[in-house]
């Protein structure tokens, strides 16, 4: 019986509408349905439009689109994606106490007039992407039960000037404010527990802000581009700055990075030149690639204990540098960290650091190489330690495999008397190198044997032991050989040079295990010649193998089908792998489409290379939606019973049968023709 009474009420409120519709008295009023239970009136001469009714408002509701102020009735609760998205004259709007969020996505985005709208303290969220691209909107107040705004909800408003905070809001989400370009102040809350990335990403006038307490990162992109800002204070609940966090903000001259802190990031503060003065806090452990990049104003800085890796180009351009001491916790140094520090002069690092990238510096005047107790060996690839002079202090004791290997920027090198074992190719290519060391020395005897100019400096006490350990070395002629055991693709091979007399080690060598083995092109076209394509192999570490240390045998490579190689390593390596690559019959060409009475017949060229048949492919669509396919052996057919007056696109391929695998061409150009 109610469903019968709901049903009767509904009609009566449509023909009550039709008919105010029709016959309405004042021509200026226009009425519409827009569903069973929501219908609108627009006043023609105020512009004013009113929705009434209950329920959810769809997207882009009844067919006015000219409408400058915009009520919405008690009752209605809610909107549906892009409701009034682009509402291109729309200036103001009232919302009743029914709406609790402006959501779901995009409500009222791209209303580029917009200037006013009135939200009712019931609303708890602001949804994404609910006002952006609202050009014209200077002010809005945010109620005080607003919890969340959410993701780019307010991103692109340029005429925004300053907003305020509830208390009540807890989360600000990703690209919330983003480009809002005249924003000059804003006030967060110290309720705000998140803040989103690239929340305040382009806000160019935006000259202060305050982080509130219980914020625990630094998100990334949060004030990217911001050019205006000038300081900011990072709370101590924060433990990251993400990266581009602070990309280009080109007018900060002052940050306070909180104890707390455990990563700078990626880009982190990449352009930021007018940077005078930053700490990193004791618990940072990494310093991303290009945080610190063009930091010119950046006079010093000092790297905590705690950090473990340093990013690529971390402090590229930081023109005002003189002096850097890398502490012995840094493991990694990634590549051109002080690249275009135009005045860096010295570099102190330890030996004990794992990797160090390509080029680290430009050519300064010195680095110097320090040791640790738990560790004296210089076993990293120190190649990119660009420097007219390297310094290796004492307590350092070994000199690893290719440390310095092409490095000609070398000029000088001192090696200390502890050191008592260098690799054979540790300095190999550096050919404008002296080494400095006591006479006597194990480095003496090492710069000797492989003819590398040497230099004499006084010997201390300790020298003098040491020399006269030495002396005993070089009463022993050595008599050098190399035993060789090979890499496979499981382990790695080692090549090791010693005396066959006292069985000293001059050098050892590691040979990586073997990685990728892989064809340069793996599908060709039949021509009726032989196929050889080139192998290609790199070891574990990516470094290509060369060619002399594998055999390739090329097998079934004429013919359509599937060829093989057989990859057989020797010298350095050893072991087998076998490859495949295809060979697939060449694409016919469409000779002629001839039009018929629904139908057409074709004629195409002949395929080399003993193809079984032809496949014709044709859709009444140009992207083959819903095509059909037929498989011809003759080189012309008639297809028939198809709808008349129709354009149809046809295309066409070749197969062979090999093994019981088809092998297909690519497909002819496609032709068009209408059936009559």
């Amino acid at each position: 019986m109610r469903r019968f009474i709901s049903m009767y009420l509904s009609c009566m409120l449509v023909l009550t509408l039709f008919f105010t519709n029709v016959y309405a008295k004042d021509e200026n009023i226009y009425s519409e349905i827009i569903n069973s239970n929501l219908y609108l009136e627009y006043n023609r001469d105020t512009k004013e439009l009113f929705i009434y009714g209950t329920g959810i408002i769809p997207g882009n509701p009844g067919t006015v689109r000219s409408a400058k102020k915009l009520y919405i009735g008690e009752g209605i609760t809610g909107f549906e994606i892009l409701t009034f998205s682009r509402w291109g004259e729309l200036e103001e709007v009232y919302l009743p106490e029914t709406i609790t969020s402006i959501s779901p996505m995009g409500v009222f985005s791209e209303c580029t007039n917009l200037v006013k709208i009135d939200i009712p303290k019931s609303v708890t969220s602001i949804g994404y992407n609910a006002f952006m691209g609202c050009a014209s909107l200077e002010e809005i107040i945010i109620p005080e039960n607003v919890t969340t705004i959410e993701l780019q909800a307010f991103q692109g408003c340029i005429s925004l000037k300053e907003i305020n905070i509830p208390e009540s809001v807890t989360s600000i989400g990703v690209g919330a404010f983003q480009g809002c370009t005249s924003l000059e102040k804003i006030n967060i809350p110290e309720s705000v527990t998140s803040i989103g990335a690239g929340a305040f990403q382009g806000c160019t006038s935006l000259e202060k802000i305050n982080i509130p307490e219980k914020v625990t990162s630094i998100g990334g992109r949060l004030f990217y581009g911001c050019t205006s800002l000038e300081k900011i204070t990072i709370p101590e609940s924060v433990t990251s700055i993400g990266g581009s966090a602070f990309f280009e903000c080109k007018s900060l001259k002052e940050i306070t990075i909180p104890k707390s802190v455990t990563i700078i990031g990626e880009d982190a503060f990449n352009g930021c030149i007018s940077l005078e003065k930053i700490n990193i806090p004791e618990k940072v452990s990494t310093i991303g690639n290009k945080a610190f990049k063009g930091c010119y104003s950046l006079e010093n800085i000092s790297i905590s204990e705690n950090v473990s890796t340093i990013g690529s180009e971390a402090f590229s351009g930081c023109s005002s540098f003189n002096e850097m001491n890398i502490p012995k916790s840094v493991k990694t140094i990634g590549d051109s960290v002080f690249e275009n520090c135009s005045n860096l002069k010295e570099l102190t690092l330890y030996s004990s650091a794992e990797s160090v990238g390509d080029s680290i510096t430009d050519g300064i005047d010195k680095i110097s190489i320090l040791s640790t107790d738990e560790d004296t060996a210089l076993d990293f690839n120190a190649s990119g330690l660009n420097a007219k002079e390297i310094y290796i202090e004492d307590g350092v004791t070994y000199i690893g495999d290719g440390a310095f290997k092409g490095n000609t920027t070398i000029e000088k090198i001192h090696i200390p008397s502890s050191v008592t074992r260098i690799e054979y190719n540790a300095f190999s290519g550096c050919t404008n190198m002296v080494i400095e060391a006591e006479e006597g020395s194990y480095a003496q005897t090492f710069a000797t044997l492989l003819g590398i100019p040497f230099e004499k400096i006084e010997s201390s006490n300790e020298g003098n032991n040491n020399q006269n350990e030495n002396k005993d070395v070089e009463e022993h002629k050595h008599e050098y050989s190399v035993k060789t055991t090979p890499a496979t693709f499981d382990k790695d091979g080692l090549v090791v040079t010693s005396c066959d007399g006292c069985n000293s080690i001059l050098s050892k060598q590691v040979i990586k295990a073997i990685g990728m083995v892989e064809l340069e092109e793996d599908e060709f076209v039949y021509d009726g010649k032989t196929k050889k394509p080139e192998v290609v192999v790199n070891d574990v570490k990516g470094n290509v193998v060369d060619s002399k240390y594998y055999n390739a045998t090329y097998s079934n490579n004429t013919n359509i089908g599937d060829a093989t190689v057989k990859v057989v390593f020797k010298g350095n390596y050893t072991g087998t792998t076998t490859l495949k690559f295809l060979i697939n019959p060449k694409a016919p060409s469409i000779k002629k489409v001839k039009a018929m009475k629904k139908g057409f017949s074709i004629k195409y060229s002949k395929s080399k290379g003993g193809v079984n048949g032809y496949q014709i492919c044709y859709s009444t669509s140009a992207k083959f939606k819903k095509a059909k396919k037929v498989s011809i052996k003759k080189l012309s057919t008639k297809l028939k019973k198809l709808k008349k007056k129709t354009k149809y696109f046809i295309k066409v391929r070749s197969y062979k049968v090999v093994g019981g695998v088809t092998y297909y061409s690519d497909w002819s150009k496609v032709k068009k023709v209408k059936t009559k």
